[in-house]
Parts: C-alpha cells; structure tokens; sequence
C-alpha cells in the first residue's frame, strides 16, 4: 500500500510547487504591468507597435499617432490623431486601410 501512496506524494508535492511558482510569477508579472501603465511606458510601446503595424498597411509610409489611451480592465484602446505622412496622402481610401488593421489588431 506505501508503494503506491509515496509515487503519490512525490507528484503532489511537485504539482503543489509548480502552482506556487506559477502564482509568484503572475503575481510579478502583473505588478510590472501595473507599475509600466501608471508611469506610462506601457503606451508608448504599444503606440510605437501601432504605427509600426500601420505603416505596413500603408505602403511603409510613416505613421504618426497622437494619442493612445489604454484601459486594461475595460479592455479598451482609443485612438486619437491618425497622420499618414506622405504625398498622396489624400488618395487613400481610409476606411478600408482602418478597419483592416483594426481587424488584425484584434485578432493578435
């Protein structure tokens, strides 16, 4: 019977472990999540992901936005102050290049 019981025990200790790692860990994780949104850090790189993504969809065009806001708990971002830099600027069709990239956005 203790040959059976001690395999047990061992595995129930290692899953035991494994669950207290994994909570000191997101624990961590969300603490830095907090400390980068409230100094602001964490908009600027999602910002500069944004325009990144977007000037791909624009012929590698130079992007600029001027506001990002983030709300993690709402699950929201509002974008403000979309600028295309280039020529032919005013040719673009923008709600088919917006609701692309707003899709793929999304989607990853």
């Amino acid at each position: 019977m203790s040959a059976i019981i001690y395999p047990v025990k061992i595995l129930l200790g290692i899953l035991s472990s494994l669950i207290s790692v994994i909570s000191y860990v997101s624990v961590v994780i969300s603490c830095v999540l907090g400390i980068l949104q409230k100094v602001g850090i964490l908009e600027k790189i999602l910002k500069r992901i944004a325009e990144r993504h977007l000037s791909k969809d624009v012929n590698n065009a130079r992007v600029t936005i001027g506001s990002l806001d983030v709300d993690i708990l709402a699950g929201k971002v509002t974008m403000k102050d979309f600028i295309v830099h280039t020529p032919a600027r005013d040719e673009w069709c923008w709600g088919k290049v917006f609701t692309k990239w707003l899709l793929s956005f999304l989607i990853y």
